[in-house]
């Protein structure tokens, strides 16, 4: 039985699962974050993020089952099946689990992959507990496979908006479901006495980042600093 699940996506809190590397039952990453942790399962929604992944980065760390809709799952298992991957389809979920067991009238919890991913894996794994890190929904930075860094196309702050109505839909019928959901944040905290101790620089959200260095620009400013991974 499967008590306790994590999800991991791409934003600066990312940071925080790395920093403790807290143990979890099953861990699933959402698109890029399978390349700096490895996952029992990788959930995406389009071709590009498995290509992205595959080719520019060196694919995932470990050998993940892959999540995604059956569209996808087919094309890249025609064209560029990733060797040693297995695929689930989204639709044999959603069968297995049972249509009227989603939120699909509630909601359009497949917008946004966390909301997707957190939705289907309540219900198909039915943990306890499901922990999600690294779902900031604010600000410019994204885990690109390679560092935290600016990304300007993730800045909108009417998608984050969107974005945070349907996860708060999502959320609160997942807890209805019995699920204990929590969200992870930078602790802010701790950031300046990690970055003191750690060159690389990983462990430290943007906010904590310009403090440290006593700038006073704006978090969501795209002049902000990478965080490299060296």
């Amino acid at each position: 039985m499967t008590t306790d699940v994590a999800i991991l996506s791409c934003g600066p809190s990312l940071s925080v699962y790395l920093r403790d590397r807290p143990a979890h039952q099953v861990t699933i990453g959402v698109n890029r974050a399978v390349v700096a942790v490895e996952c029992d399962y990788w959930a995406f929604r389009d071709c590009k993020t498995m290509y992205i992944v595959e080719d520019g980065l060196g694919g995932p760390l470990g050998h993940p089952s892959c999540i995604a809709p059956a569209r996808c799952a087919q094309n890249v298992q025609a064209y560029r099946p990733p060797k040693g991957l297995r695929f689930i389809a989204e639709e044999e979920i959603v069968n297995e689990v049972g249509p009227h067991n989603l939120p699909t009238t509630i909601v359009r919890w497949r917008t946004f992959s966390v909301t997707w991913a957190v939705a289907l894996m309540a219900q198909w794994l039915k943990p306890k507990t499901l922990t999600v890190y690294g779902h900031d929904m604010e600000g410019w930075r994204y885990w690109n496979g390679i560092h935290i860094a600016p990304d300007p196309s993730r800045f909108n702050p009417g998608r984050w908006k969107k974005e945070q109505d349907i996860w708060n839909v999502v959320s609160g019928w997942v807890q209805c479901q019995g699920v204990a959901v929590r969200r992870i944040l930078c602790e802010h905290s701790w950031c300046d006495a990690t970055a003191q101790a750690d060159s690389r620089m990983l462990y430290v959200c943007e906010r904590c980042n310009m403090v440290r260095k006593g700038r006073r620009v704006k978090p969501d400013s795209p002049n902000a600093p990478e965080f490299k991974i060296t």
